[in-house]
């Protein structure tokens, strides 16, 4: 295995293991504010495949409003972000406005028997970005860290006790 696709199964694997991580500072509570965020977005973020079947969505706003679904275990949670977690998203996106690609296709391994695929889309201002990516693939730093903030959302909202069905 070269030395490049190791090194990426290390980050990815590292990703999903920090998401696992409760956090107690990601959900807003109810008096405080969002942040002024000047522009409007909308993000999807899914991540599926493996031989544990995984099949999980986040959708957030500039508003937001975070929707965190777990197909598999039957799981939906709403929840409102954080002013900061709200901004880190934002500046986050920002960066990817400013990545030269705004398209990207998942190569498909015939090796990789229990890869894991991300898929992000973003609507930022009306403009669209996709990438999506399996497991052990590189990406642009500005959409890996994207991921890494995402997959963090995600596991800390499905590992909330309390959700909607």
């Amino acid at each position: 295995m070269e030395n490049g696709m190791k090194i990426s199964l290390l980050f990815l694997s590292l990703l999903i293991l920090k998401g696992c991580t409760p956090s107690d500072s990601v959900f807003e509570h109810p008096d405080n504010q969002p942040p002024a965020i000047t522009r409007t977005w909308a993000i999807d973020f899914d991540i599926s495949g493996g031989f544990a079947g995984i099949r999980q969505k986040l959708s957030i706003t500039s508003s937001g409003t975070m929707v965190a679904i777990d197909n598999k275990q039957g799981r939906r949670v709403e929840r409102l972000l954080q002013p900061a977690q709200l901004t880190e998203l934002d500046k986050l996106l920002t960066r990817i406005e400013s990545t030269p690609v705004t398209e990207s296709q998942t190569r498909i391994s015939s090796q990789c028997a229990d890869c894991v695929k991300y898929l992000i889309k973003a609507n930022i201002n009306n403009k669209r970005y996709s990438l999506s990516s399996l497991t052990g693939e590189q990406m642009s730093p500005a959409f890996a860290d994207l991921t890494s903030h995402l997959v963090s959302i995600l596991r800390h909202a499905l590992s909330m006790s309390s959700y909607k069905q």
